[in-house]
């Protein structure tokens, strides 16, 4: 959270502090129930929520250098 601002991390945390939802399955509609975790699914924010989570955790990934190997080649490791 130390990417964004503390007024915009305040809204955040009130949006989804106070977040509700419901299934939809054919012609079926679960009660209503409170979201604890996650991004809301279409939210207008959720995929730039997500971004700024993510943004850190690839060049992590990236750099631990795994792949798979299929017979003599690896693939996924890094290009030197």
């Amino acid at each position: 959270m130390d990417k964004l601002d503390e007024k915009l991390v305040r809204i955040l945390m009130y949006y989804y502090n106070d977040s509700f939802a419901y299934v939809v399955n054919e012609n079926e509609k679960s009660d209503v129930f409170k979201t604890t975790i996650g991004v809301k699914q279409g939210g207008c924010l959720s995929p730039r929520l997500f971004r700024i989570y993510v943004e850190d955790v690839i060049p992590l990934i990236e750099s631990l250098d795994f792949g798979v190997s299929l017979g003599n080649m690896k693939m996924g490791q890094k290009l030197l």
